[in-house]
């Protein structure tokens, strides 16, 4: 399902916390609305009652998780900590270096280059 709806959760906005529904489309938030009106225009709607909505939080500044390490270089790595960041509300990351020689950090770097348009399975890599 790429593009839906989420109707009757509690919406956690930048200034308040409202009922009200929001258009998901791609992975998206492309629209919020603070009531319970949606347009009757065949898009699928899921039933959020009793839930709260917001926005995934996007870390800047990482080194790994769930005990894996970037600086490893190698994609199970990224991977299991992509993963871990997933579970507890992390939907982009940035994978941060530490000091290492220059062929470490240009296996890390290779890493991360080739994990940032593919589906990790949990946070996406930047």
């Amino acid at each position: 399902m790429n593009d839906y709806w989420i109707k009757g959760a509690s919406l956690i906005l930048p200034n308040e916390e409202c009922p009200g529904a929001l258009r998901i489309s791609q992975g998206l938030i492309i629209e919020v609305r603070r009531d319970q009106r949606i347009p009757a225009d065949g898009i699928p709607v899921l039933d959020g009652t009793g839930f709260r909505v917001c926005p995934g939080f996007v870390d800047l500044h990482v080194h790994g998780g769930g005990g894996a390490d970037f600086m490893d270089g190698t994609p199970e790595s990224f991977r299991l900590a992509c993963l871990a960041h997933a579970r507890h509300g992390t939907t982009s990351l940035l994978a941060t270096t530490t000091a290492a020689s220059p062929d470490h950090l240009f296996r890390m770097l290779l890493t991360a280059q080739g994990l940032v348009k593919q589906d990790t399975g949990g946070a996406r890599v930047m």
